[in-house]
């Protein structure tokens, strides 16, 4: 969205409101150690997603069971690999 030089959400509805009501809520943002809206895009996180089942190539069923599921491989391209997903998902547990 940045390469297309769209303004964020945030934004376009902090430009909408008046110059002086702008200059107060900025006033109070900075008060409480909050920045305004800026027109850049937030890069999205990345672990969360990295850590998702399906993005290494396998689909995880029942994965609440007391056995921890049963892992069947996807058809698709895994996006990481299998081994970079456990090692997440070790990290997040520990």
């Amino acid at each position: 969205m940045n390469a297309r030089k769209e303004p964020a959400p945030g934004y376009v509805v902090w430009m909408k409101q008046s110059k002086e009501l702008r200059e107060r809520r900025e006033q109070q943002l900075l008060a409480k150690g909050k920045k305004p809206p800026t027109r850049l895009w937030r890069a999205p996180p990345s672990a969360p997603s990295s850590c998702v089942t399906a993005t290494s190539g396998w689909r995880r069923l029942r994965k609440r069971a007391d056995n921890g599921g049963t892992e069947l491989k996807g058809d698709w391209d895994p996006i990481i690999k299998p081994d970079k997903h456990r090692r997440c998902g070790v990290a997040r547990e520990a």
